[in-house]
């Protein structure tokens, strides 16, 4: 294994939640450590062994190596255990991390790194090769299953190349258009990104797009995966877990829907206040750990509906609000069940952004939504739907809604 090709470390200074980004060379000692821990690993179900070291003030160097077993996923990662040996130590200020993968050249820190009580700890990561040091920033929060993931991660932190924004959107039928409002935007199509959705349908660019939106670092995903599309609810599992590895905090989804209150027609847009799950799914149906027991009381965010709420009346943009069920599609639905949504308390239907709802919640993420209506739903009018009124009213709500986000973002994101 060359050195060069294989080792990723990260450095510190000072408070590790307060870094500065300071480069630092790493120490070849440390390397050592992690590659003799390493050798130690354990990971006869992923193959892929990875050893981590991390030096305290004093000097004293403390390691680990991952360690999985038959209930795998479940274990332990290499991160972890040298935590745990950290802490029997007596602990200390941590001034410098490394961690290594044998057939990784750029190995990505997992969430076990992050000491206890501090769960949006970011570092600056420094990987070594053949061209010298590069800093790149990114949150250590990589919470998933899917291997690809650490892949995809680093991928996008290459090319975000030192952007490091907080606040990523969701964007629905016919609504990327908003795209061309980022400044200094950098393109990465989803292809590039191993586990990101192939979207089968038409409207949805599938690509990530990242710069600034009224001067506020972002990304912005153009396109997702519909449960209709795959049969899998969890779709946008493998996206969402690395835009909560980057560090992204704050997660604005929209959509398309259709309007089941005749008082608010095509073009309005309405901020979801609560959702009915009508679908017969759940995106983590076999998540193997008791965190799917994921608690949606308060499943959209009132400091990021204040914030809505708000830029909406500075804007002088009319905005309703409501309550938004789930229907699995592809097919619309029928006069029936939109009197049955009534009855409810359903205020617009659609096919999508309820699992990436409670994907995001489940990872942590601070959630909004909001949906462009595009039609009234089956029966209201006496006429068919179609896709094609979606594609062709998106726009119009879809500019509405352009504006209040862009207020949102010109005054900043809430922090609670």
């Amino acid at each position: 294994m060359s050195r060069n090709a294989e080792a990723r470390a990260v450095s510190a200074t000072g408070n590790l939640n307060k870094i500065v980004g300071e480069k630092k060379e790493m120490s070849h000692d440390l390397f050592e450590a992690a590659r003799t821990a390493m050798a130690k690993a354990y990971a006869p179900y992923s193959k892929f062994p990875v050893g981590a070291a991390l030096r305290t003030e004093d000097g004293r160097v403390f390691t680990g190596a991952n360690i999985e077993v038959a209930s795998y996923p479940e274990g332990w990662c290499a991160e972890t255990t040298a935590l745990g040996h950290y802490i029997m130590g007596g602990g200390g200020k941590i001034t410098e991390i490394a961690v290594i993968a044998e057939r990784m050249a750029k190995c990505s820190p997992c969430g076990g790194i992050l000491p206890a009580g501090d769960e949006t700890l970011s570092l600056r990561q420094h990987r070594r090769g053949r061209d010298g040091h590069h800093g790149r920033h990114a949150a250590l929060r990589l919470q998933g299953r899917y291997p690809e993931m650490k892949e995809a991660l680093d991928h996008l932190v290459e090319k975000l190349d030192g952007l490091a924004p907080t606040a990523a959107l969701v964007l629905g039928s016919g609504l990327g258009g908003l795209v061309d409002q980022v400044e200094d935007a950098r393109r990465i199509p989803y292809a590039e990104l191993p586990g990101f959705p192939r979207s089968g349908v038409s409207g949805h660019a599938g690509e990530v797009v990242a710069g600034r939106f009224a001067g506020t670092p972002v990304l912005m995903l153009s396109g997702r995966a519909h449960y209709y599309e795959h049969g899998n609810a969890a779709a946008m599992r493998p996206a969402l877990e690395v835009l909560a590895g980057i560090g992204i905090s704050h997660l604005i989804l929209t959509n398309a829907a259709g309007s089941v209150d005749s008082e608010m027609g095509p073009g309005s847009v309405m901020m979801i206040t609560d959702h009915i799950n009508f679908s017969g799914s759940n995106p983590l149906i076999g998540e193997p750990s008791d965190r799917r027991f994921v608690g949606l009381t308060e499943a959209y965010d009132a400091g990021l509906r204040k914030a809505i709420e708000t830029a909406a009346k500075e804007t002088s943009t009319a905005l309703h609000q409501g309550v938004y069920m789930w229907f699995s599609g592809p097919c619309f639905e029928t006069p029936a069940e939109i009197r049955m949504a009534r009855v409810m308390g359903a205020n617009a239907v659609g096919m999508s952004t309820v699992p990436e709802v409670i994907l995001a919640r489940f990872l942590g993420l601070k959630v909004a939504a909001c949906s462009v209506i595009t039609n009234l739903a089956a029966g209201m009018t006496g006429a068919e739907l179609s896709h094609q009124e979606t594609k062709d009213m998106a726009p119009v709500g879809g500019a509405r809604l352009a504006t209040i986000l862009r207020r949102v973002f010109e005054e900043g994101l809430p922090e609670s």
